[in-house]
């Protein structure tokens, strides 16, 4: 059985104050898609880690772009964007987020937002042999990472290329003895491209989905 899962857009936006701070920030934009419901969410962390308050600034600019429409963080409001897009991402579309800063700088990224992946594995499946699964679409250019989440079994890790398919050895996967009810999720990413006069940039987005498998010995 399929089940559907939120779909992580994991944004990290590496970028520098204006040029009156005197200090370097790295505001972190995590994306989440799940249905027709777009939120991208900003939280600050300075260069030693620590997060920090983020504050947009009377003459600052946050503005997502999707689907043609521009969405911004409105001043004095939560450090949330929240798009009702109509209809769920079913094709690449292209996200572009704009941060402008007071003091000067200004930073541009985008990215096509790949299509998550439809999961499908057999059910139940025994980790005492090779347990295959497989994804569509598949050849694209994007990253792939796979992990599944289960009381007796676990693991994860990327794969190279987009095949399509997966086989997992026999044994690999056990944690605990018994039989357990788990998921199976692939996940995709991609780097996207920047323009910024901050010295400083970078985006990644990833999108996944899951399935329930039954685990046995």
């Amino acid at each position: 059985m399929m089940t559907r899962r939120t779909i992580a857009l994991a944004i990290t936006l590496l970028v520098g104050c204006g040029a009156s701070d005197s200090i370097q920030l790295d505001p972190r934009m995590t994306a989440q898609v799940n249905g027709t419901r777009f939120a991208l969410q900003v939280t600050l962390f300075d260069l030693a880690d620590e997060p920090q308050s983020f504050v947009l600034g009377t003459d600052d600019q946050l503005v997502a772009t999707l689907r043609g429409e521009s969405h911004a963080l409105e001043h004095g409001a939560i450090n949330t964007v929240v798009v009702d897009l109509g209809t769920p991402v079913v094709e690449e579309e292209l996200l572009v987020v704009s941060l402008h800063r007071n003091g000067g700088g200004a930073f541009t990224a985008q990215v096509m937002i790949p299509v998550s992946p439809v999961v499908t594995a057999g059910s139940p499946a025994s980790l005492s042999h090779e347990i295959m699964f497989t994804w569509a679409p598949s050849g694209t250019d994007a990253a792939v990472a796979w992990s599944i989440e289960a009381p007796c079994a676990a693991g994860y890790g990327p794969v190279r290329g987009d095949p399509g398919a997966l086989a997992i050895p026999a044994n690999a996967l056990t944690v605990a003895t018994g039989s357990c009810r788990g998921t199976v999720a692939v996940g995709k990413g991609r780097r996207g491209t920047v323009d910024s006069d901050l010295g400083l940039g970078a985006l990644l987005v990833d999108v996944g989905e899951s399935t329930e498998v039954d685990f046995v010995p």
